[in-house]
């Protein structure tokens, strides 16, 4: 943790040094996003029934009421990874279901929107075949996401029940569920409404709630953004899958590596790469993968093939030292996979919809500090389009809210739903919006970040309002 803390600190500095935070295309605001005092938690949450914290006191005649709660990072894997003890889901499933169960019988509950990484095919042993012998193809991905649905059923059910009830439930992908298809979706879960973009991506705002984004964030981090040209000709000297649309990006490897090693999370899942026309970028690469490695502590030797893929098209078996640079002194030696990765971030960018493009540098800091990626929310929203006024993000596993305001000094607010896994600090967190019409035509927003507890009971950890005038 010691050099966790010490890498941070260069990267900060260096950051602040660095004009614009950009080294080829891309600008960002100097304005850090940080969070308002009336959403800062007191020492004791309050706690209330989940009863009135779902109670519709806007408009009564309106049978479907006018919540929208977002929740993500549940995480959901195989029995194999429940059964192996490496499933980052598991006691907290009767919590789920109760929730899940509440928010059905609950008329103020309009949206339940699923913010990425419900299915989770990348946390699996480096010695797993990933898809677990269905096949390294579409075929086998579609029967693994099935074999998962099979792993929880009480979870499936209750998604259905919550779309039988008439509630609309809204799926977006996140980084660990980027290769689970619209048609698997609609397979597991009819009548389900999904929102993509790009490939492995999507952006959402919901019906009536103006000014509103939803999106689980991994677009802008570098180690997690689908990437669709590192392990392709021309920027390797060969085709390692034989799926020409893959984007599985080098955080898939991080989390074998990890899964295999006992971590549910790493904290600097990125790279510093500059530009590989000089050593910095390189450099910056493998010292990023030194520090995960650090972290995870790898029992496994480092040139041994032991890392299987069967996923996106690959079926190699890999070595550690296959995805890291080497460094000999003063030279820096390309890995087999990912080379050249640096030089591909703003291309990756474009093809992933990035509406700002950042600079790779701010492309690990979005993967390894909560706050970086919560800043994202004013560079690509706030910063550049005052019509956006709440963003809600996933992806960090860090449920928060904090407050900004946008170039004409209008209030905004970001929120992050936090995650469901069992080692979550905190756990079973969401966000919940709720539009309350007022007198003059405007509409107040309220966004709160809960957490549901194993009593049924919602404590707030963070609230705040805007309003919003017609």
């Amino acid at each position: 943790m010691k050099n966790s803390f010490i890498l941070c600190s260069i990267l900060l500095v260096a950051l602040m040094f660095l004009p614009g935070c950009s080294t080829g295309g891309g600008t960002e605001s100097s304005m850090i996003l940080s969070p308002a005092d009336t959403s800062s938690p007191a020492q004791t949450y309050p706690e209330f029934t989940a009863e009135s914290v779902l109670l519709d006191d806007d408009d009564t005649s309106d049978p479907q009421g006018n919540l929208v709660v977002v929740i993500s990072d549940i995480h959901l894997g195989d029995e194999r990874s429940i059964k192996e003890g490496y499933a980052w889901f598991n006691k907290n499933e009767s919590i789920l279901v109760d929730f899940l169960k509440t928010l059905a019988g609950r008329q103020a509950v309009k949206e339940v929107v699923i913010d990425g990484d419900m299915f989770d095919e990348w946390v699996i042993p480096m010695d797993h075949d990933t898809f677990n012998g269905f096949g390294s193809g579409q075929e086998g991905e579609s029967r693994f996401v099935d074999s998962i649905a099979q792993a929880h059923p009480d979870i499936i059910s209750g998604i259905k029940t919550l779309i039988q009830s008439g509630r609309k439930v809204t799926y977006v992908p996140g980084n660990h569920d980027m290769l689970v298809t619209r048609e698997d979706i609609d397979r597991i879960f009819p009548g389900i409404s999904q929102q993509r973009d790009a490939a492995g991506l999507g952006t959402y705002s919901p019906g009536g709630l103006a000014g509103t984004v939803i999106e689980h964030s991994h677009r802008y981090d570098f180690f997690n953004a689908p990437d669709m040209l590192s392990n392709r000709i021309p920027y390797s000297p060969e085709n390692y899958t034989t799926n020409s649309g893959a984007i599985i990006p080098p955080g898939f490897f991080v989390s074998k590596i990890a899964a295999s090693n006992g971590y549910q999370s790493v904290g600097f899942e990125g790279s510093l790469g500059l530009n590989s026309n000089s050593m910095i970028g390189p450099f910056y690469y493998w010292a990023a993968w030194k520090l995960i490695l650090s972290q995870v502590k790898p029992t496994q030797d480092y040139n041994a093939k032991i890392i299987k893929t069967g996923i996106d098209g690959y079926t190699g078996v890999y070595a550690i030292n296959d995805l890291v640079p080497q460094v000999d002194f003063i030279t820096i030696n390309q890995p087999l996979l990912y080379r050249y990765i640096e030089d591909n971030w703003q291309n990756r960018q474009a093809e992933n919809l990035v509406p700002s493009s950042i600079s790779v540098l701010s492309g690990l800091l979005v993967g390894s500090l909560s706050v970086w990626c919560d800043f994202q929310s004013r560079t690509q929203y706030f910063s550049r389009d005052t019509g956006t006024r709440v963003v809600v993000f996933g992806h960090t596993h860090k449920a928060t809210l904090g407050a900004s305001y946008n170039a004409n000094n209008d209030k905004c607010i970001y929120a992050n739903s936090g995650t469901w896994i069992d080692k979550g600090d905190p756990d079973c967190t969401m966000v919940i919006i709720d539009p309350d019409s007022q007198l003059d035509g405007s509409v107040k927003e309220t966004v709160s970040v809960y957490q549901f507890t194993d009593k049924g009971t919602m404590k707030q950890l963070y609230t705040d309002s805007i309003t919003l005038k017609n």
